[in-house]
This record gives C-alpha cells, sequence and structure tokens, in this order.
C-alpha cells in the first residue's frame, strides 16, 4: 500500500478485495459516563479480527463518542488483542466534552 493510502498491484490478478463478514467486528453495546474524566465502556464482538491485525499494530486507531475523544493510551496497546469470535468488553477515559446533539460511537479498526 502506499503512503497516500492508494493500492497498488503488481498484477489485475491481485488486486481482487474480498469483502469477509468474518473480519468486521460488531459493536454491540456503549456504556457510558459523557463527562471529562468519565469511564466508558465498549462491548464488542471481534470475530476474527485478530487475524487481520498486524503482531506490532493497535486493535484499533479511533475511538470517539460523537465529536469526544476517548483515551484509551493506558488501557490498550500493541500487545492488548480481543477474543476471538467471543464477546469482549474495554474501556477508555472521556478526554474532553464538547457538546453535540449526537454521540455516535465511532471506532476505526
Amino acid at each position: 500500500m502506499a503512503i497516500d493510502g492508494t493500492l497498488r498491484c503488481a498484477t489485475d490478478d491481485e488486486c481482487e478485495i474480498y469483502y469477509n463478514r468474518d473480519y468486521t467486528p460488531l459493536l454491540l453495546d456503549v456504556s457510558a459516563n459523557v463527562y471529562a474524566g468519565g469511564r466508558v465502556t465498549m462491548h464488542t464482538y471481534m470475530k476474527s479480527t485478530n487475524n487481520a491485525v498486524e503482531d506490532s499494530a493497535m486493535p484499533f486507531t479511533q475511538f470517539k463518542l460523537g465529536s469526544m475523544n476517548i483515551d484509551t493510551e493506558d488501557i490498550i496497546d500493541e500487545d492488548y488483542t480481543f477474543e476471538n469470535w467471543l464477546p469482549s468488553s474495554f474501556y477508555g477515559i472521556v478526554n474532553d466534552q464538547i457538546a453535540a446533539s449526537s454521540i455516535e460511537p465511532i471506532i476505526r479498526f
């Protein structure tokens, strides 16, 4: 993959990308204390996601509720793994509290 995020392939035959739901994590529930310093717990079902993450990579790259950043750096690092095919839970701390009409969860794996 190039730095700009563009996929480059040696031949057309090697450029096929297949979607597989086994590698699509599900967000089951969020229990939140939505204030600065509050603890937010996420309940997920990771399926086979661990098999797709490189050993030195974070399990996910971003965790937000609406416009509020959720800090997981002291809790989850490159060595943290979720259980394959079992429900998992993890938590983070609300860094900031920005008024928003929505607190839709945003998590990028």
